[in-house]
């Protein structure tokens, strides 16, 4: 056998193991959810979160072990499992999920790349010293950039130069207590760090995309997340009914995919939580119940994870130094051999024919004498994930392209400049379906101007407008 061929089988048997290592766990974080309902979100995010990487952390030290052990010490669901179900099979299935989830991740990177490169407006003054008080109040030392869009919702995104997006609209259309609350919310996402919990999580996903327990807890700590941002703003706004009043605005609003948003989660739930009192304490049972799960969940993983031992399979930091192995098929017969030292420096070997563990008798010793015993070899690397291609510049649209023809042609221009020579974008510019409004600079023979190119509709001319000294910056 292999080392590619010892990698698919490790792999394969990692996922199967996944199955019942990830629903133990599983249990195990509803149970001590439930208990912690009358404590704040933001613990019950935190045990989420564990949680979440210990089911994750469970195959990959299973595929470590199985890897160090190609063999098993014995029969195990895994094991019944592979002998129905090949286990390249089993790989390429599972790696096609994630290439599937990956190419979704790429998707909503480029939304999130496409909502960075748009244009922008900044908060007028006034407000501009209300986010700073908030950051303030919050302990945020960093610096939040603050950008109104058009046709964006309230959301939040990044880890060292934070930024969060509102509507434009949105300083016309809600009364400043809530728009207050809406940025106290997104302050909390930026104060707690959530950008980088938010791509763990997705990491998670990816890789156990298969796992029921995973899609149940993974929304169960989005759910919490908003919840604990709830709690925040509310404990700097002062006032539950205020924050309630904000979420409910938002009801019909949804996010990209790579930002956090004051919509997240179940929204009427949350408004719903913010208004009603917490519920009776559960009962001492469940505390024992949950004691014994846990107790349940450890001593189920331990003994997997200890199930092979030092006399009969090696583990994957014992195959070290002189550790050797040797696979061959012989007539009828799948042998295998692996010699190998544990942490004391005693030496350890195992012979095993057609999956089941023979005693090295006269005749192995003269098979193993007479084969080829190679050193163990590094397991090649998977290939890197290839970077999604940077969005479209705006100088290639069809609209970009027309205003520049158009404007070349125009006699007002051609009379204040001359042929125009050079063209290029000055200032906040936006193209939508139907209308275009782009801010150029111009030059000339005669001179330089600054002029905002406007077209109403997708088929109506272009119009030209001046821009004055000091304007539309």
């Amino acid at each position: 056998m292999t080392n590619w061929d010892n990698a698919i089988a490790a792999v394969a048997t990692a996922l199967l193991e996944s199955l019942w290592q990830g629903a133990a766990l599983a249990g195990a974080a509803w149970l001590v959810l439930m208990l912690l309902e009358r404590r704040s979100a933001a613990l019950r995010h935190t045990i989420g979160m564990a949680f979440l990487l210990a089911i994750a952390m469970a195959p990959i030290v299973t595929f470590f072990r199985s890897l160090g052990a190609p063999v098993s010490a014995g029969p195990t669901v895994a094991s019944d499992m592979l002998g129905a179900i090949p286990s390249i099979l089993l790989a390429w299935i599972w790696g096609a999920g994630v290439v599937w989830k990956l190419i979704r991740l790429a998707s909503g990177w480029r939304a999130f790349r496409r909502l960075e490169a748009r244009s922008f407006e900044l908060l007028p003054m006034e407000w501009q010293g209300r986010v700073a008080q908030l950051r303030h109040r919050f302990g945020i030392a960093r610096s939040v950039d603050v950008r109104l869009v058009t046709d964006v919702l309230a959301c939040s995104a990044r880890l060292v130069r934070p930024v969060i997006w509102l509507p434009a609209s949105l300083l016309t259309s809600m009364a400043p207590e809530h728009i207050e609350a809406i940025l106290a919310h997104e302050l909390a996402h930026i104060r707690r760090l959530d950008w980088l919990w938010n791509g763990l999580q997705c990491a998670v996903e990816t890789l156990l995309f298969y796992h029921p327990g995973v899609w149940w807890l993974s929304a169960r700590i989005r759910h919490e997340r908003e919840n604990a941002c709830d709690d925040l703003a509310v404990q700097i706004c002062g006032d539950p009914i205020l924050v309630a009043e904000a979420l409910g605005a938002l009801e019909t609003m949804r996010p990209p995919a790579f930002v956090l948003s004051s919509q997240g989660g179940s929204l009427m739930k949350r408004v719903s939580r913010l208004l009603t009192p917490i519920g009776k304490p559960p009962a001492r049972w469940m505390f024992a119940l949950t004691a014994v799960a846990l107790i349940g969940t450890g001593t189920a993983l331990a003994l997997q994870s200890g199930s092979a031992t030092a006399d009969t399979a090696p583990r994957w930091w014992q195959l070290r130094g002189d550790a050797t192995q040797l696979s061959a098929t012989v007539g009828n017969e799948q042998r295998q051999y692996v010699r190998w030292h544990d942490g004391s420096g005693q030496s350890h070997e195992r012979y095993v024919v057609n999956g089941k563990p023979m005693p090295i008798d006269t005749t192995a010793r003269r098979w193993i004498a007479n084969a080829r015993i190679a050193p163990l070899s590094p397991i090649p690397a998977l290939p890197p994930v290839p970077a999604p291609p940077p969005p479209p510049a705006m100088t290639d649209a069809p609209a970009y392209q027309a205003a520049v023809a158009a404007l070349r042609s125009d006699p007002a221009v051609r009379a204040a400049l001359g042929t125009p020579t050079t063209i290029r974008l000055d200032g906040p510019s936006r193209i939508t379906t139907d209308t275009a409004k782009l801010t150029l600079a111009v030059q000339g023979a005669k001179g330089t101007i600054r002029l905002h190119a406007i077209r109403e509709a997708r088929e109506g001319g272009w119009r030209f407008e001046t821009i004055a000294a000091g304007e539309g910056r």
